[in-house]
This record gives C-alpha cells, sequence and structure tokens, in this order.
C-alpha cells in the first residue's frame, strides 16, 4: 500500500514517523512514506517485500527470504517482522482446508492427521487443546477430502431412538463408522466449518441418552447428570475406559445437552405402567448445535 504524506507534516507532527500500520517511517531510505521498519526488517511499501533477508529464512524454505506476511497480509500478521503466527491445516494432498492461530511467531504447516494426532481442536473454547479457528479456505466447502453436513442431518440421525448399546463401536447410532454419515472420515463440514468427526459423533449418542432420561424423569437437572455420567464412564465407547477430563469429547456432550433440554419439553403422560411424563418437540432449530457449550442456546 502506497501512502502520500506531506513533508511539511513529517517534520513538524511529532506523531508523524508511524504511519497507518503502526512501523515506522524511514524516509531516508526510499523517499517519504516508502519504506518501513519493524525490529527484524525494512519493508519497502511499493513492492510488499522487505529490503533484508529473513532472519528466520531457514524455517521457510518454500518462501522467498525477502518475503513479508508469507505473501498475504490479509490473512497473517507478522508484529515484529520475523514470522507470521499461524497454523495452515492441509489434507494429505497439500490442499489449505483452514487456518489456526497458535499465537506463536511462526508460520507452521500440517496435515489434518497430523493436527489430529496432537489432539488440537478449535469447536469449544472452555475445552482442552484449543485454538481459535482462523479462516476456513475458500474451496473447503467444496472439498472432496471432507464430508458435508447440515446441523439438520446432524439433529435427524440424533432424534432416532435407539438402544444405548448401538452407540457402541461400529454399533447402528455410531455415527463416525464405516457405512454411516461419518463414514470413517477424520474430519468433517458441518454448516460450512470443519469439525473432527468423533466430536460430531458425540452428539447422537447425548441427544438419545438426555432425552430417554428426560421422558423417565421429567428433569433436565437429573437428565443433564445422567447423561454426562454416562458419557464419562463409556468414554471410549466400550465402557472400559472413563474418560472424566476437560477433553472436546465431553464438551460436545455438553453442547448437545443444552440443545436437547431446548429441543424438548415434558408434558403429562397418560399414567398407565410409569408413562408419568411424554415429550413434545419445540422449534428449536438444529442450527443451534453450532453453538459450543459455554454460549446460551
Amino acid at each position: 500500500m502506497l501512502i502520500h504524506l506531506n513533508m511539511n507534516t513529517l517534520t513538524t507532527n511529532p506523531f508523524s514517523n508511524f504511519a497507518y500500520n503502526g512501523m515506522k517511517l524511514d524516509n531516508d531510505v526510499s523517499g517519504v512514506g516508502n519504506s518501513y521498519t519493524a525490529e527484524f526488517w525494512q519493508m519497502d511499501s511499493r513492492l510488499g517485500r522487505r529490503w533484508n533477508v529473513d532472519p528466520l529464512a531457514a524455517k521457510f524454505a518454500g518462501w522467498s527470504t525477502y518475503n513479508a506476511f508469507a505473501c498475504n497480509p490479509i490473512r497473517f500478521i507478522d508484529p515484529d517482522g520475523r514470522a507470521p503466527q499461524d497454523i495452515i491445516v492441509t489434507a494429505a494432498n497439500g490442499k489449505t482446508l483452514f487456518t489456526l492461530n497458535d499465537g506463536k511467531k511462526a508460520i507452521t504447516k500440517m496435515t489434518s492427521e497430523q493436527l489430529y494426532s496432537r489432539g488440537i481442536q478449535w469447536f469449544e473454547p472452555t475445552a482442552n487443546n484449543y485454538m481459535p479457528l482462523k479462516s476456513i479456505d475458500k474451496s473447503f466447502s467444496k472439498s472432496d477430502r471432507v464430508l458435508h453436513f447440515s446441523w439438520g442431518n446432524i439433529a435427524s440421525f440424533a432424534e432416532e431412538d435407539r438402544f444405548m448399546i448401538s452407540y457402541r463401536p461400529g454399533g447402528s447410532g455410531d455415527w463416525k463408522a464405516d457405512g454411516k454419515p461419518g463414514d470413517g472420515y477424520r474430519l468433517v463440514d458441518v454448516g460450512g466449518e470443519p469439525y473432527w468427526a468423533d466430536a460430531i459423533g458425540q452428539i447422537p449418542f447425548a441427544v438419545d441418552k438426555f432425552t430417554d432420561e428426560l421422558e423417565a424423569t421429567g428433569s433436565v437437572a437429573k437428565a443433564r447428570q445422567a447423561t454426562i455420567e454416562t458419557g464419562q464412564q463409556f468414554g471410549d465407547g466400550t465402557g472400559l475406559n472413563s474418560d472424566k477430563t476437560n477433553g472436546y469429547d465431553n464438551a460436545m456432550i455438553r453442547r448437545a445437552i443444552n440443545w436437547a433440554a431446548k429441543r424438548y419439553k415434558t408434558a403429562e403422560g397418560s399414567g398407565w405402567f410409569g408413562d408419568d411424563h411424554d415429550l413434545q418437540k419445540t422449534k428449536h432449530s438444529p442450527s443451534n448445535l453450532s453453538k459450543s457449550s459455554d454460549e446460551k442456546q
């Protein structure tokens, strides 16, 4: 971006050495308004590149040693001129899927498989290993590397009444299993945003368990507690290894509970054979499943 400044202003205004981006103007290098300095660089705004070699150039073998912002100042920031701050997540073929902000002074590329193996997630801010989602590549919604769903699709699968045993790994309620909607994929697109498939897979179980308990007890609080405890007990789907951590699986169960508590309300049952409560579906939209566990439904 080229800016034009008045020389008289530069000599009389004590703040004129700092321009639109807070970087210091150095008018002795290339004329008025054409050169900026940061801690580790000198940049020509007319060319959009630095005059000195990047001191971290060895970390970015695929880029020119004179590049700034990884040639994309719209997506990346570079406060001190050394390196952008981001993790670029790619498919196995190298195509960019989305970008996370890890808060580090380095730009990192990793595949979704590598990201998953580190337990990183971006969709539940209060759960462990959270990194904010910074941007989604425009091609993501059409990528053949992920499966694409609406929240209506997720709700439709979740609201089918099943026996709890069906949520075992590979069971009819295992959303992410081969032959089921998730079909063995690790990463899916729901409502235009990326999610781990096993995170979405917690929703059907949680909705089914919560509604069973709500119908049995008529109490949202009791249904919530029973669903959370069961989810923790069967953390791996088998009941052999419980999970009481603050991981995203448990956060997604709480998300589903929050939604189901608004999606259903109790009504008086017939009273026959212990039928004290019936459930009635409200107009609470499936799109509200997009709200994280700490957001109000």
